[in-house]
């Protein structure tokens, strides 16, 4: 029965005929599978929707900072986009969040230091924009430990066929690309450097770029690109400026014109047409990373480094400075403005205070120390080289020294001496914090393995130990969960 006044609903198809309905579902059944159906939703774009709103979120908090706290703010101004945070840069930061959260739970990007978040980003968003060390984006799915002792069973598997135990590396780094087994972003990494083996057309440059090729330890992880390309191929001043520049145009990696200690002090010496000098303290020459270098009307010359946020500081060079001591104060000086932000100008232990030493340092065996840390750390003749460290190094600098911390990337803004004298000596390169006893070997076994993972992830101060451990266990120690996990029954080592 149809209620009173209401016409009858007809079947359109064919007219005059009342609609035949099917029996009714009971609302448990239909709420079911809706709930079916989100479920489903949520499991294909739950995380995405979940990543897009907490990126609005992140997005309102740090455009409210520029409210309550410009001077906090100050570093990501640059990042501001007609008054509002971009959308990419929100979104990389939800994404960083929430891997970060896997161990960390509590994790808030939002608390990050301003300056550490600024620098992130710009590299990140520069990669997005152009491609540049491409291969690396990729790395932060592989960076858990499970990667990395993944890789390292994959590595002992080839390492049995006795063809690759006796091939050099470029065979190695052939039969690595074609072995299904490897990351997708471990291969790309390692086709770089044979594509950058390829472009050295003549014999010179081939043989040198081979040569350091194979000095890598393939062993320890797929070293970053963009760091391989500044200490190995720009900072060679025996290849060819021409193989230089095609390495650094196709990888996108700045190829600053001064580079050395001697080119520094060429630099300053210039004069112009009015035979005034060419690089004063208003018209700088420009060294990289916040780094610039000039000579005052009297003739003292000197070099500035800024930080964002915390000021600058001046170096004067002395009248006598050698070109590899003008490249190593100049060295120290980028590491400083690169790492001052998270407490970490300790890096150097006991020898020397990057900050308030550096001003007057003429101790020639601090300095020495300094030159076999830097070359234990970035390989090749840096160091003792002359050449300026680039922009690259320096941050990696940093991140290794956070490898060199149980805390990982929470030892910024929370730096405590004593731990870290501890943690350095537990790490096998640093026995109580006595400068005079560092064990470069192992240090240059610790830089090598955390070079496989800068840029990805997050530091781990114990899968380093567990590595190091691997090679030198005489040397260095079990500590902490290491030490438990050895003690559970059934675990070798």
């Amino acid at each position: 029965m149809t209620q009173t006044g209401a016409a009858p609903e007809h079947n359109s198809d064919q007219p005059g005929q009342p609609i035949e309905r099917g029996p009714t579902r009971p609302p448990e059944e239909i709420a079911a599978e809706n709930a079916a159906r989100m479920d489903q939703v949520n499991q294909t774009y739950g995380e995405a929707m979940a990543l897009d709103s907490r990126a609005k979120e992140i997005g309102d908090e740090l455009m409210a900072m520029f409210i309550e706290d410009e001077a906090k703010a100050a570093p990501l101004q640059p990042l501001i986009d007609g008054g509002q945070f971009p959308e990419q840069a929100a979104l990389l930061l939800a994404q960083y969040e929430h891997e970060q959260r896997a161990g960390n739970p509590d994790f808030d990007v939002t608390t990050m230091d301003t300056r550490r978040m600024a620098f992130m980003l710009t590299k990140q968003l520069q990669e997005a924009d152009t491609g540049v060390v491409a291969d690396d984006t990729e790395l932060d799915a592989q960076s858990t430990e499970n990667s990395r002792d993944n890789y390292e069973e994959i590595w002992e598997q080839l390492n049995a066929d006795p063809e690759f135990q006796n091939s050099d590396n470029i065979g190695k780094l052939q039969m690595l690309i074609a072995s299904p087994q490897i990351p997708e972003a471990y291969r790309a990494r390692y086709q770089a450097l044979l594509t950058i083996q390829e472009m050295a057309t003549n014999p010179e440059d081939q043989a040198i770029i081979t040569e350091r090729i194979n000095a890598i330890d393939l062993s320890a992880g797929a070293p970053n690109t963009a760091l391989f390309i500044e200490t190995e191929v720009l900072a060679n001043e025996n290849l060819s400026d021409e193989f230089r520049a095609s390495v650094a145009e196709r990888y996108n990696i700045p190829n600053p014109h001064v580079r050395t200690g001697g080119q520094v002090g060429d630099a300053l010496a210039a004069r112009d047409e009015n035979g005034e000098h060419r690089y004063t303290p208003e018209n700088p020459v420009d060294l990289g990373g916040g780094t610039t270098g000039y000579v005052y009307p009297n003739g003292d010359r000197a070099i500035r480094v800024t930080v964002h946020g915390r000021g600058s500081r001046e170096i004067p060079l002395n009248a006598n400075d050698r070109d590899d001591t003008i490249g190593l104060k100049i060295s120290l000086a980028k590491i400083w403005g690169r790492n001052e932000w998270d407490g970490q100008t300790d890096f150097f232990g006991e020898g020397i205070h990057i900050e308030t030493q550096i001003l007057s340092q003429t101790d020639p065996h601090k300095l020495a120390k300094v030159q076999n840390v830097l070359n234990a750390l970035l390989g090749s003749g840096r160091g003792f080289d002359a050449v300026i460290v680039q922009d690259n190094e320096a941050d990696f600098i940093g991140w290794f020294n956070q490898f060199t911390a149980t805390k990982g990337d929470a030892m910024q803004g929370d730096f405590d001496k004593d731990i870290a004298v501890e943690n350095r000596t537990n790490l096998g390169f640093h026995p109580n914090g006595d400068h005079s006893q560092i064990d470069y070997e192992v240090l240059r076994a610790a830089a090598n393995f955390a070079k496989a993972q800068y840029g990805s992830g997050a530091p781990d101060y114990f899968a380093l130990q567990r590595h190091l451990n691997g090679l030198f266990p005489d040397r260095v120690p079990l500590t902490g969960p290491n030490e438990a996990i050895e003690n559970q029954p059934g675990q070798t080592h």
